[in-house]
């Protein structure tokens, strides 16, 4: 008998709408999101960074910040930890409202995917050090805690797990769904201003934590006790909210870039044998009979030379069997154009120019997405998504196409073409109201005319300024 995978019947349809988007921006931070006018490039190349906000108490600080970690950092020395998490606190509650379910609805997006730091989790690592993350109801508090390795620089504000049940709830009255993915780990996982402690380098991969007592655990163990933290929360929501969740996804893009650099941060025989003890995990939860899948995210840029295709798909048939291909268990492949084949305003690195008309851009940057669906579908039997894709022509966003009559078609032809072999997108991201240079490219509402306009300045040095040494208040708190 020949098992018929779900994600064949999902994507058995041809449409330009998006299965699923993301929540970029919201517990993940990502400095470019909130660059203001200033921002340009999608990777962040220098050690400042692009953040210059992150509203609604922070319009614009001194100077631009590069990573979250950072970010929090800088705000409990400067003003302490109580402000530092309020600052967190109000843009939580602030960026992701009812109207933005309600839009989701409206476009057919099924299954939105929630990118968060390990920080919702961070009461998992109370065995290595309690007073660290121990000592806060991870429902429902935000305080300030240490990364585990770098602990004298990088800091994090928690997320309370009250707020993902609430948006559950919300989701599940309109017929959406959500993917959990763990986007960066402590340490770093990989590297990029997401990974939380970036610029420095990331060492989940090789190195332990810094405190606690003797002998210290490694990074490795501290991430396997959150990827347990994040299956059994699953496992005992109830009602609307379980009813909500769609999958896990126990890693993000793990060890991004390890595979560019040398000396490299991750040896991939020790990434992969990782991820294989992170789905046994999930593998033997009680999510597998409660219809919860696991999304398996593997980046080809955490391999040296073509050791991706030489290892990965020879690999996920090891780790998993047909049945749970063709169940619980879904590969994750990621697909950006903007850093191949592109289009753009200046001849030289663009294949096509902006100016020569939808159809000409199209028809050079299809042949692009054309082969990775086909080389995804050939490699990877069972359930396949693109949890993230975007409509961006060039990761220089001053020289990207950005009208959106472009970005639009783009969008529609590379989910066309994902579908047609089977593969569930998911568009990078739902909304960027404080990153407008991008805006056009990487925002699924700003594509369907359906953005926001900004409330808040978002410059270095714009909008409520706090004075030097003066610890703020607010309402019912001074």
């Amino acid at each position: 008998m020949q098992i018929r995978s779900s994600t064949e019947l999902n994507a058995s349809y041809v449409s330009g709408t998006p299965y699923g988007t993301n929540l970029g921006g919201w517990l993940c931070l990502e400095d470019w999101f909130f660059s203001g006018f200033a921002g340009r490039f999608v990777s962040t190349s220098d050690s400042i960074g692009q953040g210059a906000c992150l509203p609604p108490l922070l319009q614009g600080g001194e100077k631009p910040w590069p990573s979250e970690g950072v970010l929090t950092h800088r705000l409990a020395k400067k003003y302490g930890k109580k402000f530092a998490a309020q600052v967190f606190m109000a843009h939580r509650n602030d960026f992701i409202n009812p109207s933005d379910l309600q839009a989701m609805k409206e476009i057919g997006i099924k299954v939105v995917r929630i990118p968060v730091m390990w920080t919702l989790f961070a009461d998992a690592l109370a065995v290595i050090d309690k007073e660290a993350y121990g000592s806060h109801d991870p429902d429902k508090d935000t305080v300030i805690v240490p990364d585990p390795y770098y602990t004298e620089n990088i800091s994090y504000a928690t997320i309370p797990r009250n707020l993902l049940e609430w948006l559950f709830i919300q989701g599940h009255e309109l017929g959406l769904r959500f993917l959990l993915d763990i986007h960066a780990f402590p340490g770093g996982s990989s590297d990029g201003t997401y990974n939380g402690i970036y610029p420095e380098r990331p060492v989940f991969w090789t190195e332990d934590v810094q405190l606690g007592k003797k002998p210290r655990s490694s990074l490795q163990y501290a991430g396997l006790l959150i990827v347990d933290a994040a299956i059994a929360w699953i496992e005992g929501l109830s009602g609307a909210a379980k009813k909500a969740v769609y999958g896990l996804s126990p890693m993000n893009e793990p060890a991004h870039l390890a595979g560019f650099q040398n000396p490299t941060f991750a040896d991939h025989k020790v990434v992969l044998s990782w991820l294989e003890t992170a789905t046994k995990k999930f593998s033997r939860s009680k999510l597998v009979k409660q219809d919860v899948k696991m999304y398996m995210q593997v980046i080809e840029t955490a391999f040296p030379g073509d050791t991706f295709n030489e290892e990965v798909p020879s690999w996920w048939k090891e780790v998993t069997s047909v049945k749970d291909r063709n169940t619980w268990a879904v590969f994750d492949m990621h697909w950006y154009t903007a850093w191949g084949t592109k289009a753009g305003l200046l001849p030289g690195d663009a294949a096509v120019l902006c100016s020569q008309g939808i159809d000409k851009i199209l028809e050079v940057l299809s042949p692009g997405i054309e082969g990775f669906a086909e080389s995804f579908k050939e490699n990877f039997d069972g359930q396949r998504a693109t949890s993230e894709f975007s409509a961006s022509t060039n990761a220089d966003a001053l020289v990207a196409c950005a009208d959106v009559a472009i970005t639009k078609a783009f969008m529609e032809k590379q989910v066309e073409v994902m579908k047609k072999h089977g593969i569930n997108p998911y568009f990078w991201s739902l909304k960027m109201p404080y990153g407008p240079t991008f805006e056009s490219q990487w925002s699924l509402k700003k594509i369907y005319g359906l953005q926001e306009t900004p409330r808040y300045p978002c410059a270095v040095g714009a909008g409520v300024k706090f004075p030097a040494g003066d610890v703020p208040c607010f309402a019912g708190d001074c």
